[in-house]
């Protein structure tokens, strides 16, 4: 198990005071799960800090030919939010009004990460791990925003219908770009985007390594290198989601590259959680190497 304390001061350019000097703090833990002595203390974290998990509730939006269509990803009082994710193609997100569940407000996505509400609004965050990696954060004010239509319409061709003489490429950028957008950017998959002490940031990763980020009007600005391995991807099937006021991200990857004939294979899963400035890691992680056949 390793404990850090990283203390980070941040300059930056206020809008009427010049320079600003932020002193930050995050403590971070990191617990080696091949490591027995900090599985137990990874075991007894979860004891201490989390609370009993609660069972998620599993639902449909509607049926296509007796198939399901629609996993519901979030709700709160006001909206259900259900989406799927295909991959490289991405996938919608759908938000049911709850006052009239016919109301549907659609944007297409390429694969949701996270789905928070806070006080301004709702932020929507993106991210796909196909070849170079895609990542994105928009922000509604209401789903209201988004593009409507009633919940019968979505077992119809009702896109090509509503936009017939535009292409595949602008009616992508139409449905998927509704909201403001705080970052778009490749080369980068996002695993936690949390807010502490007003500012925000981004837990994200390369092929390389996980960072802490600040997510800045200026952009994505490093500021810690978390973890010397990789969580690049998408969490296995299931958006983030909070367990006594942990965010939660689940990840699992595999990683081949051909080297002088050999097959390398790097293979690494585990969880992070983030509450306020305290951020806990815990991993696995395994190389391979074989003969290419």
């Amino acid at each position: 198990m390793r404990k850090l304390l990283t203390i980070l001061t941040l300059t930056t350019i206020g809008c009427q005071s010049g320079v600003r000097t932020i002193p930050l703090e995050f403590e971070t833990i990191i617990y080696n799960l091949d490591n027995p002595q900090d599985s137990v203390n990874f075991i007894m974290w979860k004891k201490s800090n989390l609370g009993d998990l609660v069972q998620k509730e599993i639902d449909t939006l509607y049926a296509q030919d007796s198939i399901p269509v629609g996993k519901l990803y979030y709700s709160d009082d006001d909206f259900s939010v259900f989406g799927y994710c295909l991959g490289k193609f991405g996938g919608p997100l759908m938000f049911q009004d709850m006052e009239n569940k016919d109301s549907i407000y659609y944007m297409e996505c390429a694969c949701p990460v996270m789905i928070e509400k806070r006080k301004e609004g709702y932020y929507i965050t993106e991210s796909l791990a196909h070849i170079m990696g895609f990542a994105k954060i928009q922000f509604l004010q209401s789903p209201k925003e988004l593009i409507y239509i009633h919940r019968d319409s979505l077992k119809t061709e009702w896109k090509s219908q509503k936009y017939p003489d535009i292409d595949y490429i602008e009616l992508w950028d139409r449905l998927n770009i509704q909201g403001k957008i705080l970052i778009d950017t490749m080369g980068i998959t996002f695993s936690v985007f949390f807010e502490h002490n007003n500012d925000n940031y981004l837990i994200f990763s390369d092929y390389q390594n996980t960072y802490l980020g600040l997510l800045t009007t200026a952009g994505l600005r490093t500021l810690d290198t978390l973890l010397n391995i990789s969580t690049y991807g998408h969490p296995n099937d299931e958006i983030i989601d909070i367990n006594n006021g942990y965010y939660h991200y689940d990840f699992r990857q595999s990683i081949s590259e051909l080297i002088n004939n050999e097959i390398h294979q790097t293979i690494s899963s585990g969880n992070i959680f983030v509450k306020g400035n305290s951020i806990v890691i815990a991993y696995k992680y395994e190389e391979r190497i074989k003969s290419e056949q």
